[in-house]
């Protein structure tokens, strides 16, 4: 924690700024930025035991002079960004995907969901189609006839790179129920759920110039593989509304992105029982399963 004034002191000493402080401390222990660790060339933040330190730039550093809180807020959001190639191959998939909108009839308006599967090791979080509709109450977030893209790492819808305990999923019995799949393993991977709720999807590859399905052609053969997707992410981050995994720091920065747009009140999640998590009163949070608003709000709930 900084100080307001180092005139003033080592201690962090208005009334105010100690309210806010503990607000952000949530029961840590607060280290103060005092003399001796100003005069060290590095400080260390160690994470506890074997862990790594996997935590929001907002949920360990505090400055107590709240103009200086935004300003390096800002900083890190005009900063730490995304090289352009990236941003650049995002803005041409946002606006193909907004063209096949206005073809649609849509007026350019899309949804989009990034769905993990694949390797995760959360496996309650890797669902079927039919349970996620379910979970975002059918048609209520995202409506009948929406356009949605959507991101993930199974978009033939096959689970074919799942696990669970460490093993492959299982192919489903003859009359098997969800209940007889290992936890993770769909009973049914595919996307079909969607299309029966009213949603007409597309994915990147849709809009790449090497696949056959491609509707707009808004990347070509000559983007780095690797770029694709953070690309997704920007185009997530633009959509009417958006739904994430819980647990997935992909999801997660697509939620702060989409605050710094002014989009984060329409941002929910797919995963059980956390569908309005995103948008929970509390403001102040940390750990990296999901991002908070002061990560790109100021105290009183402004955009920085």
């Amino acid at each position: 924690a900084m100080p307001r004034s180092f005139e003033r002191g080592d201690q962090i000493v208005e009334p105010a700024d100690l309210k806010v402080l503990q607000r952000y401390a949530g029961g840590r222990r607060i280290e103060y930025y005092e003399a001796e660790t100003r005069a060290k060339r590095h400080v260390h933040v160690p994470a506890a035991g074997k862990h790594r330190l996997l935590q929001h730039h907002y949920s360990f550093a505090f400055v107590a002079d709240p103009v200086q809180r935004s300003f390096y807020r800002r900083l890190i959001r005009d900063s730490m960004r995304y090289i352009d190639p990236i941003q650049c191959a995002g803005a041409r998939l946002v606006d193909a995907v907004r063209t096949v909108s206005r073809d649609l009839g849509l007026g350019g308006a899309y949804y989009a969901l990034h769905i993990r599967r694949g390797d995760f090791q959360y496996k309650e979080v890797k669902l079927s189609a039919s349970r996620i509709v379910r979970n975002l109450r059918g048609t209520e977030i995202i409506p009948r006839g929406a356009l949605v893209f959507v991101a993930t790492d199974d978009p033939d819808g096959t689970c074919v790179h799942c696990r669970s305990q460490g093993k492959p999923c299982p192919r489903p019995a003859p009359g098997a129920t969800q209940d007889d799949m290992p936890k993770g393993c769909p009973l049914d991977p595919s996307w079909d759920a969607f299309w029966r709720n009213g949603w007409q999807l597309v994915f990147s590859r849709n809009f790449t110039a090497v696949h056959s399905s491609n509707v707009a052609g808004a990347l070509d053969a000559s983007i780095n593989p690797n770029y694709l997707g953070m690309a997704e992410s920007i185009v997530c981050s633009r959509a009417e509304a958006f739904a994430g995994t819980w647990f997935s720091t992909f999801t997660g920065y697509i939620h702060r992105l989409r605050g710094f747009h002014g989009l984060a009140e329409s941002t929910y999640y797919h995963s059980n029982g956390r569908t309005d998590a995103a948008r929970s009163p509390d403001s102040y949070g940390r750990g990296y399963a999901r991002e908070y608003r002061i990560g790109w709000t100021d105290d009183r709930g402004a955009l920085i």
